[in-house]
């Protein structure tokens, strides 16, 4: 493996040099492929917790492929799409730009060595969070029954 160090400040580099030696040279790497562990406890559940804010914040997820696995960057490109930075992605523009539900929203997908999460995030006002949720329902059925175009598909690529 790599390790990339970031020195800010008056420090010499050969100073940064022996410290980093010094700290990590005694680790030993393995370069064994770690047997991926299966996540066998996962239950789907609901977590509420109430506060005293003008706000609902909703973050739904799942375990998602691995850092290793064949299909993950397909799995990057279809978060992307779905809640990507961009303003143009599809929930962004259900949930905010249309209909005006949400003050945020995103999807993200991290990998892990042995798991991955995928999930989607949105903040609105409390009287909006039924509709809003309604939408990233349906948007998410949309991805599983609609295939993309060839349009939408070349602009994720």
């Amino acid at each position: 493996g790599r390790v990339a160090f970031l020195s800010v400040g008056d420090v010499p580099f050969k100073e940064v040099q022996k410290l980093s030696l010094k700290y990590l040279e005694p680790i030993k790497l393995s370069n064994a492929i770690q047997k991926p562990q299966v996540a066998i406890n996962y239950k789907p559940q609901i977590v509420e917790e109430t506060q005293r804010v003008s706000q609902v914040h909703m973050v739904m997820g799942r375990p998602a492929l691995d850092v290793r696995h064949k299909d993950r960057i397909a799995l990057f490109m279809l978060s992307h799409l779905l809640g990507g930075p961009s303003l143009s992605s599809r929930l962004n523009m259900e949930l905010r730009e249309k209909k005006g539900l949400v003050y945020n929203t995103e999807a993200f997908y991290h990998t892990y060595t042995d798991t991955g999460m995928l999930g989607v995030y949105f903040s609105t006002e409390a009287k909006n969070y039924n509709k809003a949720q309604q939408i990233v329902s349906k948007e998410l059925k949309r991805l599983q029954t609609t295939l993309l175009g060839k349009i939408q598909l070349a602009n994720l690529k």
